[in-house]
């Protein structure tokens, strides 16, 4: 008896050991590899995009890239705000923070935040929103159509398949406004205007149905 209660023990024991040693390489590969949800990808030469970074894993990923600079547009998140811009700070890689609301009325820091991504001194360049999909979208699809010379409803086509919230109306319409006034695509800005008002309709039916 007293025999099988010791080797229960040494089981017991040689099970946590083997049970610690698993989880801590499953910890260490989670902080490696960064947040699951994070991901970057390239718009332009020295132009990224993605979600807001938050592990240790996703901070070294845009230091891998050589990332200069970080434009955040969150408007709210205080407390995560704070720790990116100090996180950054301590890399020595620059943030700036240009909030974009989820209805943008006032186009100025829409332009801001496109003439800073088209701006060599601030490349390479990664900017991102909270989950990288509608603000971060809009702002992918404004750039395209302006520095790129994306059709316009090309660029909203892509827009779509990144997984942008077509209820989020406002930021629809501030693409409509900015696209609107790229004088050489006027025909296209019309095509997409018509197509913008299709999404919203869709939007308003998928909310009727909720």
């Amino acid at each position: 008896m007293e025999l099988a209660l010791r080797l229960l023990t040494a089981g017991e024991s040689a099970f946590r050991l083997v049970a610690l040693l698993v989880l801590s390489g499953l910890t260490s590969g989670v902080c490696e590899a960064g947040h699951p949800r994070f991901w970057v990808r390239q718009l332009a030469p020295g132009v990224f995009y993605g979600p807001a970074p938050s592990g240790e894993g996703d901070y070294r990923q845009l230091q891998r890239l050589g990332i200069r600079s970080v434009i955040d547009m969150r408007s709210f998140r205080v407390l995560a705000i704070a720790k990116e811009r100090r996180h950054l700070q301590r890399m020595g890689i620059a943030y700036e923070q240009i909030p974009i609301g989820l209805d943008p009325e006032n186009d100025c820091q829409l332009e801001s935040l496109l003439r800073r991504l088209a701006s060599e001194r601030c490349c390479p360049v990664f900017f991102h929103c909270s989950l990288g999909r509608d603000r971060t979208g809009l702002i992918v699809a404004l750039y395209q159509v302006r520095y790129l010379g994306f059709p316009p409803l090309v660029a909203l086509e892509q827009m779509k398949r990144r997984q942008f919230n077509p209820r989020l109306t406002g930021l629809t319409e501030a693409f409509r406004r900015l696209v609107s006034q790229q004088p050489a695509n006027g025909a296209d800005a019309q095509s997409c205007s018509l197509h913008l008002d299709s999404i919203y309709d869709a939007g308003i039916r998928a909310d009727a149905r909720l």
